[in-house]
Parts: C-alpha cells; sequence; structure tokens
C-alpha cells in the first residue's frame, strides 16, 4: 500500500475513533497533593487503576456521561483523554476553589526571665514555628486591644497558611466541539466533587490547644478567712482581681496549709490550724481544682484529722495526690487530661523538722498502715522518669526549704533538680512564706518559692506578705507560655499589684 494512503488511512481511523470515543476528563495532580490523600486514605472510597497503560492513573470519579480521572501531574495527558483541572498548593488561595490543607503558628519568643517585660527590653523578640522554639525560650501572647490573645484564639492572627487549589483549564485548549459540549457538565460534578469529598478530607484544624496551669502560695484559710468567705458566699471577697486568674486556668493548684476537721486534739507544736469545711464551696468557686495537702500542717490534729482533711476536700469536688490512707495511695499521681494533654501531678514533702520539734517525716509520712503524706525519697525522681516515658506533663508540687529564707537551700536546690532532671516539667514550691526565685533550669522551670498566697497574721514578719500566682501554658506537651502575677496581701484579703 501507497504510504500516502497508509497515511490517510490511519488519520481516518483515528478520527473514527475520537468521534466514537467517549472524552475523559483528566484531574491532574501534584505529587505532594497524592502524597496528602495517600495519608488520608482518600483513595479507599474510588476505584483504584492499576494495570495497563493506565498504571499511573490513581483513582477514577464516575458520573453517568462521562468519567473525571485522576492522575499524577507526572503523566502526559493520553490522548483522547483532556486535562480538565490541576490541584496544586500554594501558600495563598490562588483559585475559588481552594481548600487550607495546613496551618503552621508563628510564636514571638524571648528567652526566658522570671519577669519577661524587664527582659523584653533586653531581647528583641525573635519569632518561630513550634518545632524551632530553643530551648529556655519562652513564647509571648499578642496584645490586641489589651488583650492578651494565645494561639488557641480564632483572633491569633501570626502563622503561614498550605492551600490546595483547584485550578481549571482554559477551554480555548480544548478542541473537541465534543469535548467543550460536555465541559460545562464535568466542571459542575468536579466542583461538586472538590467540595464534597476532597475538600472535608484534607481540611483540618491545626489550631494549636494550649493548656494552662497556674499555682498560688500556701492558704490558710483561718484568722478570719473562712468566716469571710462563708458569710459572703463571694470568693471575691477575698481573692479580689486575682479570679480572673485563677478561674481562667484548666488546672489551679493551692496549698492548703492546714486542716478540714471538727476534731480538738491538736498536735503539740507552735501552730496548728484548722477550718469548716464549708469554706471549700466557696474555694471550688475560686477557680481551685488540685489541693496540695503535703505540708507541715496537714497532720496539725493527727493522723484522724488528716484522714477528715482528705475526705472533706474530694467530697467538695477537688484533686489531690501525694496524700492517701496508705503509702501506696500516696505515691499515685493524680493523672487527667486537658485539652487532648496529659498531665500528672504529684506533691511530696522535704520540710525540715521544726523547731517544736514536729518532724514530719517521722510524724507525717504515710505508711503501709499509717495515713499521711508521700515524703521526698530517692524514689520519687524514679517516679517521674516512668510517668514522663508515657509523654505525660509531668507537675511537681514540693513543701520544702527553709522558712523565711528568700533563697532556695542546697538540700532544697540538689532535690528538685533531681525532679527536674528526671523529667518534672515544672516544680512549684512552698513552705518558705517568702518569695523565692523563678529559674529556667535545663528544660524545665522551677519555682523554688510561691511564697504565701492567703495567710493573715503576716504582716510582722518582712516579706510574708508578698505573693505571685504563676500560670503556665503547655502547647502539644511542651511549656512555652509562661506568666508571673505578684500579689499582694493585706490582712484577709490580696489583691494584684500594679
Amino acid at each position: 500500500m501507497p504510504k500516502a494512503l497508509l497515511f490517510f488511512v490511519i488519520v481516518c481511523f483515528s478520527l473514527f475513533f475520537i468521534s466514537c470515543s467517549q472524552y475523559v476528563y483528566e484531574i491532574q495532580i501534584e505529587p505532594e497533593v497524592l502524597s496528602l490523600l495517600q495519608s488520608k486514605n482518600f483513595f479507599e472510597q474510588y476505584e483504584t487503576v492499576q494495570s495497563g497503560n493506565n498504571a499511573s492513573d490513581i483513582a477514577s470519579v464516575l458520573y453517568e456521561d462521562k468519567k473525571i480521572k485522576l492522575i499524577t501531574s507526572k503523566k502526559k495527558s493520553s490522548f483522547p483523554y483532556c486535562k480538565l483541572a490541576e490541584i496544586t498548593f500554594s501558600e495563598t488561595a490562588d483559585s475559588p476553589l481552594s481548600v487550607e490543607i495546613e496551618r503552621k503558628y508563628i510564636y514571638p519568643c524571648i528567652p526566658f526571665c522570671e519577669d519577661l517585660s524587664a527582659n523584653e527590653d533586653k531581647n528583641p523578640v525573635q519569632q518561630f514555628y513550634f518545632d524551632e522554639i530553643p530551648t529556655g525560650y519562652i513564647a509571648l501572647p499578642l496584645e490586641i486591644d489589651g488583650n492578651k490573645i494565645y494561639a488557641d484564639n480564632n483572633e491569633y492572627t501570626l502563622f503561614s497558611s498550605t492551600f490546595a487549589d483547584c485550578v481549571f483549564e482554559d477551554s480555548d485548549t480544548i478542541k473537541s466541539k465534543k469535548a467543550k459540549k460536555s465541559l460545562p457538565l464535568a466542571t459542575q460534578k468536579a466542583e461538586t466533587w472538590f467540595r464534597e469529598s476532597f475538600a472535608p478530607a484534607v481540611k483540618w484544624d491545626s489550631k494549636p490547644e494550649v493548656l494552662f496551669v497556674c499555682a498560688t502560695g500556701d492558704m490558710m484559710l483561718g484568722r478570719g478567712v473562712d468566716q469571710k468567705l462563708i458569710e459572703t458566699g463571694s470568693p471575691e471577697s477575698v481573692f479580689t482581681n486575682t479570679l480572673p486568674i485563677l478561674q481562667g486556668s484548666d488546672l489551679t493548684i493551692g496549698n492548703l496549709e492546714g486542716t478540714i476537721t471538727e476534731r480538738t486534739d491538736n498536735a503539740q507544736k507552735t501552730y496548728t490550724f484548722k477550718f469548716k469545711k464549708e469554706v471549700l464551696s466557696v474555694l471550688k468557686q475560686s477557680g481551685f481544682s488540685y489541693l496540695m495537702l503535703t505540708n507541715n500542717h496537714s497532720y496539725d490534729y493527727g493522723e484522724e484529722g488528716f484522714k477528715d482533711t482528705l475526705k472533706n476536700v474530694l467530697e467538695y469536688g477537688f484533686v489531690t495526690s501525694g496524700a492517701g490512707l496508705t503509702l501506696k495511695d500516696a505515691s499515685e499521681f493524680y493523672r487527667t487530661e486537658i485539652k487532648n494533654q496529659a498531665v500528672s501531678v504529684l506533691s511530696c514533702g522535704a520540710f525540715p523538722q521544726e523547731q517544736s520539734g514536729f518532724n514530719g517525716k517521722n510524724t507525717a509520712s504515710a505508711k503501709d498502715d499509717r495515713a499521711g503524706i508521700l515524703w521526698a525519697s530517692e524514689q520519687i525522681p524514679e517516679m517521674i522518669r516512668k510517668e514522663k516515658q508515657q509523654n505525660r506533663i509531668v507537675i511537681m508540687n514540693v513543701h520544702g526549704g527553709s522558712e523565711y529564707v528568700t533563697k532556695p537551700t542546697p538540700e532544697q536546690r540538689t532535690f528538685y533538680q533531681e525532679l527536674a532532671d528526671a523529667g518534672a516539667d515544672v516544680v512549684f514550691g512552698s513552705h518558705p512564706h517568702v518569695l523565692q526565685p523563678v529559674e529556667w533550669y535545663n528544660n524545665s522551670l522551677i519555682v523554688w518559692s510561691l511564697g504565701n498566697f492567703v495567710f493573715p497574721g503576716m504582716d510582722e514578719m518582712p516579706g510574708a506578705e508578698e505573693s505571685m500566682i504563676i500560670r503556665v501554658g503547655f502547647v502539644n506537651g511542651r511549656l512555652i507560655y509562661y506568666e508571673k502575677y505578684p500579689a499582694k496581701l493585706n490582712g484577709i484579703t490580696l489583691g494584684l499589684k500594679e
């Protein structure tokens, strides 16, 4: 057969094949989009093509008259298919059909300092993605109209986004009249597929959740405090403008210095404290959720008074740990999950013997056959290590150090650092009745002493009416927010210092 005739036959056959063929529109996707879809198990709902010349086709979406086929962008459009649209990634929404598939939050940070405002003046604020925040740096919230805006707030504006954009081919590139005739239907079907199948599958809320934990110093609710709270029924009568901080945290820790009991057989020591149980109801309204009992006043009315305290605290809806009816009970962490973050809290006593002779380790520590508190030991760091291996936030409360001393003692420093080295994210200290520094130690925050919070009768002791609230914020199990709120005790009330 002459070559010219052969060519004519081939062309005629091809035109006949085209005219008889049913056009299939291709939606091309970039390899990165393919990886995202595969990670979402997206193709389980579609027919996957694995054979022949269509091996690079990855799925088909069917409608009555035509097929819309997804292919990798590496595959050249195969005759008689034609390109309908392309899905790519971009940093802005470049198409009416766009969906945000990732959001990376940006955190303004500065190196840790006990008073961040002072440090901010000395160190320029640097911006980091979460995984890039250096150890020892603290994130700062945004200030909008006088309000602090954290990364979990919808008004937070520091982030970069990635979008998947579906961009349709210019109809002028489609030469076939038959293809053009069915183009509106194909486009409509593709748009519906993108909105109803693609977008829901890849859209995800990447907004971080911030878990806030705050801790206060010693709370002795006697000397008129419990009476005022009970009579008014209002926490504001004592806690005044500190309430938004206490109530606005997810876990608020307070050290209850005394017992909740009706017993009268008090211990032989210089000071013994007890309060009416009705005060616990108002204390609960204040925002406190965890009460620390591992202090030198939990045994002021002996073992039975301690049992009463433990019972009343639990009955009024508080949680605690480091205190129990047996050593086994006292050695259990309080475990919870807040905002998808696992949290473990444990308290222990480490205070020295009092001048009166009261020895907490001998008298108040829990044993197999005695209710009491968990005492500082070599086992506690090992307990923390095991807890940390479970990817939990670990918070330690320690009642230790020397009273009315503004620096941690060598023994205090050694033990608290051992807790931090074992994996404690925060160590909150109490007992000295005065403030001690807040330090960043390796990967942990150590608050050596929170001072007094509510403790009337301290006006003659230098520094004993100075207080602070420490609030820390965790994102994905990491402490990145830190806030210090100085407060001042005045009789039986306290308030934030300006």
